[in-house]
């Protein structure tokens, strides 16, 4: 907590996976660097606001479409379009991250209460100037908010397999068996997974695979050692996520 009680955070993303990243990391990374929180709740340090409309702790791309970019650019002194132009250098699917973002960040500005951190996640999907374009949108002016990247390559299920570490002998037979099929380790080398349902690495398959379709056991892949997650994980953006919640989350921590 800080001396105004438990940060306030909101994750903008494409769905629930994004969210229980976002809040599990966040909450291990905390407690890993601040050990007076180890016997506190997480809602005594820090928060997610509530969608209201739609329920849960997180909100949807699309949750937000409608807020105006005129109003936006008025009362932002953000000329949004011409700054659109300016991005001769993106791809479309950059220039249109960069506009996604943009739309997050202005919303977030006029919520009351305020968010102190606002968590911008996307699939990468393979497309680096996703990532290009977030950082655009960082820049795009002085936001009063922080923005934090939760950019999975190609997904988030990616994320999920980096942590995927055998627990006994069953799961080792699976995780060969699908050593076998790839021809290399998911769960050392995940970046090598994709984002295509039909194929053979999508990491949607993958992570279903090892973990026999078990949520639960889906859901303890993310409390694997960060070392072993960020090494894994290497080019999947899992390293500047942690990173990104240390430099700004766990800092603003008394």
């Amino acid at each position: 907590m800080t001396d105004a009680g438990p940060l306030l955070c909101v994750l903008v993303g494409e769905d629930v996976a994004h969210w229980r990243i976002a809040d599990r990391w966040t909450w291990r990374l905390i407690q890993d660097e601040k050990p007076w929180t180890v016997d506190l709740d997480p809602e005594q340090v820090f928060v997610w606001m509530e969608n209201t409309e739609r329920g849960g702790r997180y909100f949807k791309h699309r949750d937000i479409e409608s807020f105006s970019e005129g109003k936006m650019g008025r009362r932002l002194r953000l000329h949004f379009r011409r700054t659109l132009r300016d991005l001769d250098s993106l791809d479309t699917k950059g220039v249109q991250a960069f506009a996604r973002f943009v739309r997050n960040l202005a919303w977030a500005e006029f919520q009351a209460p305020k968010p102190r951190f606002v968590y911008l996640a996307m699939d990468v999907d393979r497309k680096r100037a996703r990532v290009d374009g977030l950082a655009r949108a960082v820049d795009a002016r002085d936001w009063t908010v922080e923005p934090i990247g939760v950019l999975p390559d190609p997904e988030s299920e990616a994320w999920y397999v980096a942590g995927f570490v055998p627990e006994d002998a069953p799961e080792r037979a699976r995780l060969d068996a699908v050593f076998a099929r790839l021809a290399f380790d998911p769960s050392v080398h995940a970046d090598r997974l994709t984002s295509t349902t039909s194929g053979p690495r999508d990491a949607k398959r993958v992570l279903a695979e090892l973990t026999a379709g078990d949520e639960e056991r889906k859901a303890r892949c993310l409390d694997t050692d960060f070392g072993h997650l960020c090494r894994a994980g290497d080019s999947t953006g899992i390293g500047e996520f942690v990173d990104a919640v240390r430099r700004h989350v766990v800092a603003a921590l008394r």
